[in-house]
């Protein structure tokens, strides 16, 4: 089986810092990244979705080289990859607006069906454990919890259809019950051959993905460790 994901990057993230990370993932297949706070697991999410473009290395998908060691990329590229390979940051990002209009933002709906987005926007939604849903489509999404924005991130990155979603702390905030939800759907995510990185300090993570592949970033090295 071929990659999903290849990278190799570098950057420097302070004067006392420099990330440098080496992986490999598969498709189906999840990465768990931990170490403490300050460690750099955000910033390496951000090289990874070339949110932040790194200092050197390369970062294939799907056998293309996205990024190979140029300092601008072109925005086509760009774009196409991180829809494919969307990244959920640990603070939700929604625009002032209804929540359908922020699960619809990513798409032009000249050419994609409003009335099919909606039905899987629907049934993602329940997945991740709303109720109400059409009232919850209409609301202010700047109304929110910050867990519920989260969630509503989630479900826009999903309808995308990704390879690969990339999240960080994506427990943060969220209570007991939403947590549970969030995390089997991710696992169920895996069987579906969608595969998955995860920044968290949160060890009940593993045991809803027991099957991960488990790292420890220290000191800017990305450490793959057994999964315990």
């Amino acid at each position: 089986m071929k990659p999903l994901l290849q990278a190799s990057v570098e950057s420097k993230v302070s004067d006392d810092l420099r990330i440098k990370a080496t992986l490999e993932v598969y498709p189906g297949e999840s990465l768990i990244v931990m170490g403490p706070s300050g460690s750099g697991k955000t910033t390496l999410l951000k090289l990874l979705s070339l949110l932040r473009i790194p200092d050197r290395g390369y970062i294939a998908f799907q056998g293309e080289r996205i990024f190979n060691g140029e300092s601008s990329i072109p925005i086509r590229k760009l774009i196409r990859y991180r829809r494919r390979a969307p990244l959920i940051t640990q603070i939700p990002t929604l625009i002032p607006d209804t929540v359908e209009a922020n699960l619809l933002l990513p798409f032009d709906l000249k050419t994609s069906s409003k009335a099919k987005l909606l039905l899987r926007a629907k049934e993602l939604l329940t997945e991740f454990g709303f109720s109400s849903i059409d009232s919850l489509l209409r609301k202010d999404a700047t109304k929110l919890s910050v867990g519920e924005a989260q969630r509503v991130c989630i479900v826009r990155a999903l309808l995308l259809d990704p390879s690969l979603i990339m999240l960080d702390e994506p427990t943060a905030n969220l209570d007991e019950s939403s947590k549970g939800k969030v995390l089997g759907r991710l696992s169920e995510l895996m069987k579906e051959g969608i595969s998955l990185i995860i920044v968290t300090h949160d060890q009940e993570v593993l045991k809803y993905i027991p099957s991960s592949r488990v790292f420890q970033l220290k000191g800017g090295e990305l450490l793959e460790t057994l999964n315990t």
